[in-house]
Formats: C-alpha cells, structure tokens, sequence
C-alpha cells in the first residue's frame, strides 16, 4: 500500500483503517497529492506534519483540515507565550542571584574593611598603652633612682650631724617634710596610673559595644537574605506550579 500511495496519494481511500491512521502511509500520500488528506484518519488529522505537508503540496486541502489541528495551533502558541514569560521570570531569578551575590560580596568587604579598622585601632590604642606603661615605668625609675640617691645624701648627712643635735633636728624635720611630698607625688602617680586603667577600661567597653552593633547589623543582613532566598524559593514554587498547570491544561486538551 506504501508504494501505491507513492504513485497516487488518493489511493488512500481504499487503504484500512489502520492504515488510513498510520503517519508512514499517510504522509507519503500527503506528499504525493494533498488532496489524501481528507482520508487520513484518527489523530493524524490534526498532525502537524501531515497537514502542512498536505497543504504545501495543494492549497486545496485546506478545506479538509481538522478543526483540532487549529486548536493545537492556539495552544503551541500558547505555549510559546508561556515559554517566553517562563524565560523572563528565569532571567529575573538569574539578576536576583547576582544580586545576592554582589550584596554578599559587598557586605564581605564591609565587614573585612570594620576589622581592618578596628585592627588599625586596637593596635594603636596598645601601642600607646606600651608607650604610656614605658613612660611610667622610666618616670618611675627615674623616681627611685633620685630617692635612692637623696635618701643616700640624707643618711650621709644623718650620720655628720650626729655630732650637732640642733642641725640634726632641722635636718630631720625637713626629711621629713620631703619624704611626704614624695609620699603625696607616689600617690598622684598612682591615681595616674589608675585613671589610665579606667581610660582602658572605657576603651574596651567602647569596642565591645562597636562589635555588638556589627554584630546586629550582621544578622539584619542574614534575614534580609534569607526572606530574599525565601522569595526565591517562592517565585520557583510559582513557575513550577505554572508549568504543571500548564502541562495538566495541554493534556486535558489532548484528550478532548
């Protein structure tokens, strides 16, 4: 049968029906003449193949095609629709990604930029700790060396005005006088010292606080993240529930 509808297509008439729906058979027909089609049988009617084929050979066959096949025209255009609006939404998920990406990107910066700068600070606040605990400790020396060395003048003239009770007497009352304000100056140092300590103190706090705050924003950043990835992750929801619906809505129309 293949090779009589090769020589005349209207030879399908007298085909079977298995045959009449067969596409092989069929499409030579077709081919040979389109006026075949309005033999063909079953779901080749509305094949898109066969029908165009049909129609290329002999606008006549026009009259002899399928509603069904126009209706599955209007749904492969539909689905061209659906592809296109499929593709932008991809492309939007694509820029929201970058977008992620750049935004972590960024934010890695900022936070590398914060320790480098808390760094820059934390090592100079040292520094001058160092220098301030050094200048303190030579003041100090310095101190110890010039009482050490009064007190060694103060014992040698202690021990020449043994002999002389009234120049031991003023010596001594003026020993005494100088004794305390070294004991008032030691005492100055030491509040000094312990001022620098609660500057310290203050200092530290101070960065404490700088990191809980970077802390904070860091986490408003990861939410602000997550509900983006939660979106993300909503809009894929979305264009696959739009794709199955549509998927569901061709086949309906295949069965009809």
């Amino acid at each position: 049968m293949l090779t009589a509808v090769k020589q005349s297509g209207v030879a399908l008439s007298y085909a079977s029906d298995n045959l009449r729906s067969n596409k092989e058979v069929v499409l030579a027909a077709v081919k040979q003449d389109g006026m075949a089609l309005r033999y063909v049988l079953g779901k080749l009617t509305s094949d898109r193949e066969i029908v165009l084929t049909a129609v290329n050979q002999t606008q006549y066959a026009i009259p002899f095609i399928c509603p069904d096949f126009f209706k599955l025209l209007k749904t492969e255009e539909q689905n061209e629709q659906l592809s296109y609006t499929l593709a932008i939404q991809e492309q939007q998920i694509i820029g929201l990604k970058q977008q992620n990406e750049a935004l972590r990107a960024e934010l890695a910066e900022q936070v590398q930029q914060i320790q480098q700068a808390q760094q820059i600070q934390d090592n100079a606040l040292r520094a001058e700790l160092a220098e301030q605990a050094q200048q303190i400790q030579q003041e100090q020396q310095t101190q110890d060396n010039a009482l050490r060395a009064e007190l060694a003048e103060q014992v040698q003239q202690i021990q020449q005005a043994q002999q002389i009770q009234q120049a031991q007497q003023r010596q001594d009352n003026a020993l005494r006088a100088e004794l305390a304000e070294q004991v008032q100056q030691i005492e100055q140092t030491q509040q000094i010292q312990q001022a620098q300590q609660e500057q310290y103190e203050q200092l530290r706090e101070a960065s404490d606080r700088q990191n809980e705050e970077l802390r904070t924003e860091l986490d408003a950043v990861r939410q602000t993240q997550d509900k983006q990835y939660a979106e993300y992750e909503q809009l894929q929801e979305n264009v696959e529930s739009l794709s199955n619906a549509n998927y569901s809505g061709l086949n309906h129309d295949a069965n009809e």
